[in-house]
């Protein structure tokens, strides 16, 4: 599926508010994300028809929102412990199974749920800077690509985060969210889940920039 985002900034009266598109070019359906910075806190809000949630880290912590069921998952170290503590036999356990199973024994699996199961020791994704440069909504940007085995998965234009209102705050925000899920995500004792999980923030982590444009192939 091919998409594109589009993201601009607004001055606000307290903080920044960041204000995104995402577009399925080969549907035609749109989401919408707004995130609000200030004060080393940052809110995402997403739309996407009838699928609307909400994100807010703060306190080294991260609280997910569903708005339509009223209610609220928090996440931090000490949630993770909790969780790691449970899961990890169970995860361990896993590894073992998918490491012994044949082709077909995976595709079976992978028909009864719907989708495909991790790849064990699959090849990571790395951040590749291109030197290509844009303007994108009057905003000067540099291209990087996000490629595995050599094939591009996704191409971002970046700008410098101080060329942007509010910019640097929420580069530096986005930096020690991630930081946290990672230090968070090597508790899981399951290097493949580990690995699936870990690329929801890697390599973006890694890219010295903020986007105002993507494209996902």
């Amino acid at each position: 599926t091919l998409c594109t985002l589009v993201c601009v900034a607004l001055n606000a009266h307290a903080g920044t508010v960041y204000e995104t598109t995402t577009r399925e070019l080969a549907g035609g359906k749109d989401s919408s994300t707004k995130l609000l910075v200030q004060s080393g806190k940052l809110r995402v809000e997403r739309t996407e028809q009838g699928n609307d949630g909400v994100m807010i880290y703060k306190d080294e912590a991260v609280h997910v929102l569903n708005p339509k069921e009223k209610n609220y998952v928090l996440i931090d170290r000490a949630a993770i412990k909790q969780f790691a503590d449970k899961v990890n036999p169970a995860l361990k356990q896993m590894e073992e199974q998918l490491k012994n199973m044949s082709p077909e024994q995976r595709a079976m699996v992978e028909k009864m749920m719907g989708s495909p199961l991790p790849q064990q020791e699959a090849a990571p994704a790395e951040g590749v800077k291109t030197g290509r440069k844009d303007k994108i909504a009057g905003i000067a940007c540099t291209y990087s690509e996000v490629r595995r085995n050599g094939a591009i998965e996704q191409e971002l234009c970046l700008a410098p985060p101080a060329s942007l209102t509010g910019g640097q705050e929420m580069f530096d925000v986005a930096r020690k969210m991630s930081a946290l899920m990672e230090e968070m995500l090597s508790s899981l004792q399951s290097p493949t889940l580990r690995q699936s999980l870990g690329e929801q923030v890697q390599p973006y982590a890694k890219l010295d920039g903020f986007p105002v444009f993507s494209r996902v192939y």
